[in-house]
This record gives C-alpha cells, structure tokens and sequence, in this order.
C-alpha cells in the first residue's frame, strides 16, 4: 500500500506545474527501520534555540521558504 502511494504522489507531483524537471528518486522496498537513540530523537526539546539556530544557518528554512513559500510552515 505504502508504495502504491509513494507512486502516486510522485506522479502527481511530476505532473504538477510547479516541477522544473522530473522526480530521480527512486521507490524501492522498504528496508529495517531502526528508532533513533534517545538523545538524538529528543535533541529538539533538549534545545530547541540551539536547533531553531541551526536550521536557520545552515540554510534549511530559507530553502524550504523558497521551494514552499507559505506552506513551508517552519516558523
């Protein structure tokens, strides 16, 4: 099912107006899952500035701004 939809969305969005170009990436199988370490998955609300600092200087949110506009919703 996951990959049925994975499909669809990626052609949807390939046909949208809005992509210069097509989407490479491709779907394949899922593979193992592995959960991350507690220090990492709660690393947000350990410290949050320091992340929001982050994504700020490392262009993140300004990229995303540029891809999404308003709907980016990172603020």
């Amino acid at each position: 099912m996951q990959k049925r939809l994975a499909e669809a969305a990626k052609a949807k969005i390939e046909a949208s107006a809005t992509l210069n170009g097509s989407i490479v990436t491709q779907i394949t199988k899922a593979s193992a899952f592995y959960p991350a370490d507690d220090y990492r998955s709660e690393a947000f609300g350990k410290n949050s500035a320091q992340y929001v600092f982050y994504r700020k200087e490392c262009g993140r949110d300004a990229r995303l701004r540029q891809l999404w506009g308003a709907a980016a919703a990172i603020d």
